[in-house]
């Protein structure tokens, strides 16, 4: 009996040993070395892991050597810091989150291996580049350059620059739309959004907005593509909302609902579409925007300056830069409100999910 109940042990012993290898096959997968690509390329996530958050130090006074502090979302804390570039500015994430692309003023791009949390590539494209954005199918990386009136495309399965497009004046944000057709490029000095068609990589037009756009920066694109929203903050702190079936203005919505010195800077779109959240940093807030209204239901005091903002997958958390605390504000967007504070490097600008 004793040598029967061994037996029985040790097949089921050997029976969970199977089944766990086979579960955690299935759930990690193989691992795929390409830049965006691998068997995941139309935007999931290929390791059903913790969702990172990737935030860009820019440096202090003393040093203007950047890294990136990487979070964990699970558990809010800093997993790692990978030195980058000078002055690094934007940052982007492939949309299977193997890789982020980082924008250093110095004229080159980081590429980190978000397995390792290493640099594994610099690409050089010259100038003060401000912005960037990925394809849908992880193919290609845009890039705003605004010293030099262009956009860098770049070839992510090689790292390497392919295509130079001139744009109007000094292009600083870039956002592409869900279905991978057009690049919305925001420029620092008119009052125009430039719109690229991505498969010719050629300007198509160029969208007027009513309004003082010197400042305009990061912009977001609903996830059904229909509309673009753009802060502005020399047009008394204006979010501008764009149809892209028309490329048309077609509303502006005041943040400076207090009277203050607004200054909005960037935006994230909840993945459901309903909330637009724009970081405000001369109020040191944040303003959350209702799309079927078009108006403003919450304002959240976060720290000072804030800069970046992303909103995780499945939209229950938005991670706020805080550029002069050198923190992360964590906000609950089921009850608009901060819950934790995360230290961080040295100016943080901007962030970006896996």
């Amino acid at each position: 009996m004793k040598g029967v109940i061994l037996s029985i042990i040790g097949i089921v012993v050997v029976s969970v040993i199977l089944i766990s290898s086979l579960y955690a096959f299935r759930i990690i997968g193989p691992q795929n070395s390409n830049n965006g690509q691998g068997s995941n390329v139309n935007g999931g996530n290929s390791r059903m892991s913790a969702v990172l958050a990737y935030v860009v130090n820019s440096g202090s006074s003393n040093s203007l050597n950047g890294s990136v502090s990487v979070i964990n979302t699970t558990t809010n804390n800093v997993i790692a810091t990978i030195g980058v570039g000078y002055y690094p500015v934007a940052i982007a994430v492939t949309p299977n989150g193997n890789y982020a692309y980082v924008v250093n003023e110095g004229g080159t791009i980081s590429v980190i291996n978000t397995a390792t949390n290493s640099v594994t590539a610099t690409i050089r494209v010259g100038g003060d580049p401000t912005g960037i954005a990925i394809t849908p199918d992880g193919k290609y990386a845009y890039v705003a350059t605004q010293d030099l009136g262009k956009v860098t495309v770049i070839n992510t399965s090689t790292n390497t620059p392919i295509y130079n497009i001139s744009v109007d004046s000094a292009p600083v944000g870039i956002a592409i739309t869900p279905n991978g057709k057009y690049a919305y490029v925001t420029d620092s000095i008119t009052n125009k959004l430039t719109v690229i068609n991505i498969s010719t990589n050629k300007v198509v037009t160029n969208v007027s907005i009513n309004g003082i756009a010197s400042t305009m920066y990061n912009l977001a694109i609903t996830p059904n593509g229909k509309y673009v929203y753009v802060p502005n903050n020399f047009a008394g702190g204006l979010v501008f909302v764009i149809n892209t079936a028309t490329n048309t203005e077609t509303a502006n919505i005041s943040i400076d609902i207090a009277n203050e010195s607004s200054y909005p800077v960037d935006t994230a779109i909840t993945p459901n579409g309903r909330y637009v959240y724009v970081t405000d940093s001369g109020a040191a807030s944040v303003s959350v925007i209702n799309t079927t209204t078009n108006s403003i239901t919450a304002v959240i005091n976060v720290g000072i300056a804030p800069m970046g903002i992303a909103i995780t997958p499945n939209g229950e958390y938005a991670y706020v830069t805080n550029s002069e605390r050198d923190t992360v504000s964590v906000i609950n967007t089921a009850t608009n409100t901060v819950v934790t504070n995360i230290t961080v490097g040295a100016f943080p600008l901007r962030i970006a999910m896996t």
